[in-house]
């Protein structure tokens, strides 16, 4: 399992990219609004910083974002190592059911 989580970890943030320079003053938290100076439009994709915050949460055990998705997400993952062994296939499954909720979170904010 620890593997799929490393691939996310590794693949997540080469999907965006964030600069202090960026981000519009007065919110709380930098992924709230990041801009891009030369009024390219918003650069932070919402849906893939909603899964982000839910491996993060299964990764550190902590529920620092708390998502009511983040139960399900990790049983499916769980399933996924446990029914197969190979890699190539674990990953393929895994990037499937990322683009899966990814589809979902896209149209959520």
């Amino acid at each position: 399992m620890k593997f799929i989580f490393g691939f996310i970890f590794i693949f997540l943030p080469l999907m965006s990219h964030a600069f202090p320079e960026m981000v519009r003053a007065g919110y709380a938290k930098c992924i709230s609004c990041h801009v891009s100076p030369t009024a390219g439009g918003v650069l932070k994709d919402h849906a893939l910083n909603k899964i982000a915050e839910i491996v993060h949460d299964i990764d550190l055990k902590d529920e620092k974002y708390g998502h009511e998705e983040t139960v399900g997400f990790d049983q499916l993952v769980k399933g996924i190592v446990s029914r197969i062994d190979s890699d190539e296939e674990r990953l393929q499954k895994a990037s499937d059911m990322l683009d899966n909720f990814y589809e979902i979170f896209k149209n959520k904010k």
